[in-house]
């Protein structure tokens, strides 16, 4: 019984060794291509922020300003179902993993003030000057990350880039990610705080 337990050891050890070989040609990178992807359904995927939230300092704000550089947001898209894999250390010696999915399409929805004129021209129409855009879709203001990279790449890593402002007041920027019905929510939503001195 116990050679048995060893060889299963062993066989699962091998098949995850072969699984994490890279890409042909990847140089062991994570690609990225959304030229042909899948739109996510609620059943099996699950969707969650790798970045931590964090806070950054405004400083003293009299004018709103744009932070002028963009806020990077990771998501893992992975299989909920995950699969059991044979683990000795485990008391029933199996353990749930979470599969990263590759090539599904997203779509980020983020909550707070961003600069308008920074959007990218790949994902909304931008009219206007500086200080002073317009966006259409509005909800898309700030979104730097073009559309044709929104998509997991072969990791199953998703990202997400805005361009914040700073206003008179400490204020949050949250960003989650949708795909069809599957919505990143709990450990799916990712929160910067814009804190202004003295607030």
């Amino acid at each position: 019984m116990k050679l048995g337990k060893k060889c299963l050891i062993l066989l699962v050890l091998s098949l995850s060794a072969c699984a994490v070989q890279p890409d042909a040609g990847s140089e062991g990178k994570c690609n990225l291509d959304c030229s042909s992807t899948a739109i996510g359904s609620a059943s099996g995927i699950g969707i969650k922020t790798i970045t931590t939230d964090y806070t950054l300092n405004c400083g003293a704000v009299t004018t709103p300003y744009s932070l002028g550089r963009p806020v990077t947001v990771k998501f893992k898209i992975y299989n909920e179902q995950g699969g059991d894999v044979f683990d000795p250390g485990a008391d029933d010696g199996q353990f749930n993993v979470e599969i990263p999915i590759t090539n599904i399409s997203v779509t980020p929805e983020i909550l707070g003030v961003r600069d308008a004129c920074a959007t990218s021209t790949d994902v909304a129409t931008v009219s206007g000057s500086a200080g002073n855009c317009t966006v259409d879709p509005y909800e898309y203001h700030g979104i730097v990350t073009p559309r044709a990279e929104w998509c997991s790449d072969s990791c199953g890593v998703a990202v997400v880039e805005y361009v914040p402002v700073c206003l008179t007041q400490s204020h949050e920027i949250s960003t989650t990610l949708m795909s069809g019905s599957a919505t990143a929510v709990d450990a799916g939503t990712h929160t910067v705080t814009m804190e202004t001195a003295g607030d």
